[in-house]
């Protein structure tokens, strides 16, 4: 953005880190404590790389719901009451 200097720019686009690490001989590297915790990126933490423009991301991966797994998820819960199931299937045939 024109105009902004210095610390301008970390307001702007939020903390900047900049960290060197190595690749291990197993492809590893650390992610460095500071961006683990500004991210949540915990032990366990499924992550991806994606390429984009000339880089390579690294972001918490994002679990993709099938369409009926959603719908469960959705409507699990909603009849909260205690009518009974014999209640419900005789409004819902219109028996009552």
């Amino acid at each position: 953005m024109p105009g902004l200097k210095g610390g301008d720019l970390a307001r702007y686009y939020g903390p900047t880190y900049d960290c060197s690490m190595k690749i291990t001989s197993k492809g590893q590297v650390t992610i460095p404590l500071p961006i683990r915790s500004e991210f949540g990126l915990k032990p366990g933490t499924d992550v991806e790389f994606v390429a984009e423009g000339g880089k390579v991301v690294l972001r918490p991966k994002t679990r993709r719901k099938d369409p009926v797994e959603a719908w469960l998820d959705e409507a699990t819960g909603v009849a909260r009451n205690r009518t009974s199931t014999a209640k419900v299937m005789k409004l819902t045939r219109g028996e009552d």
